[in-house]
């Protein structure tokens, strides 16, 4: 018997450097770890929320024991490994939330979520402005169909091969900034090793400056400490007993 439809959602974070946007660059076309509880269901949809700059939809067509984990997936997880289609359908954000997928899980806006799942009555219950039924009408396209007789049947699934162009180009150019990023730090470093004793010169005498101000600070607290000390002395030789009496009267009477 066929499991019921779903949906499944993970997130890939708009920072180069976290370990969904690394990950996602390393083996995110063929797998991704299942949500905690295992939830996924072959034939559920799957679909990344990229970065908030694209909605890039496959099918699982294959689920895996935590134990076959393809050795591409380099993190370390006691979950099940969802195996995914080529790209059925990929949308920009606000195409996307705007349009097909608006009303769905996340839609609206979304911090550091995780992968999560849900079956067809689920989406019904807790989602019902968004179309599920509509939205595998529109995406379910047959991979095995050649691609231009897929553009003569179902013309409106493609997108602009312009936007696609641009959508890539702009996923080179991040990458390469975080390369350049990368490089240029390692370049400063050798420089500031080159500069070394300068830096150390800069390094102590700021030290120095600060044992500078503690010896004042220090210098007014033992004077400080002085005073009480002659104070006292003071007191003992009853040279401060009018002033006491006085103080006490005060206290005594309100005043």
């Amino acid at each position: 018997m066929q499991s019921e439809p779903g949906l499944t959602i993970a997130f890939i974070s708009k920072h180069s450097g976290h370990p969904t946007s690394i990950n996602f660059e390393k083996f995110g076309t063929k797998y991704w770890d299942d949500d905690k509880y295992g939830s996924s269901k072959l034939g559920y949809y799957f679909m990344y929320y990229y970065k908030k700059q694209a909605v890039i939809i496959h099918k699982i067509n294959k689920i895996l024991d935590t134990k076959e984990r393809p050795a591409a997936m380099e993190w370390e997880a006691d979950r099940q490994i969802l195996c995914l289609s080529p790209v059925l359908k990929r949308y920009d954000w606000e195409e996307w939330i705007n349009g097909i997928g608006k009303g769905c899980p996340y839609s609206n806006d979304y911090g550091s979520t995780r992968t999560t799942s849900w079956t067809f009555s689920e989406l019904k219950s807790k989602f019902s402005s968004f179309n599920y039924v509509k939205f595998m009408e529109t995406v379910d396209i047959k991979c095995e169909v050649p691609i231009l007789m897929s553009k003569l049947l179902n013309p409106e699934v493609f997108e602009d091969e312009e936007v696609i162009f641009e959508r890539e180009r702009r996923l080179r150019q991040e990458k390469q900034d975080e390369e350049d990023k990368q490089v240029l730090m390692k370049i400063r470093e050798r420089k500031l090793r080159q500069n070394i004793q300068t830096l150390r010169e800069e390094s102590i005498k700021s030290i120095y400056n600060k044992n500078v101000e503690l010896q004042k600070q220090i210098d007014s607290l033992l004077a400080e400490q002085d005073k009480n000390k002659k104070e006292i002395y003071i007191i003992l030789k009853g040279e401060r007993d009018d002033k006491i009496i006085s103080e006490e009267i005060k206290k005594l009477y309100n005043i």
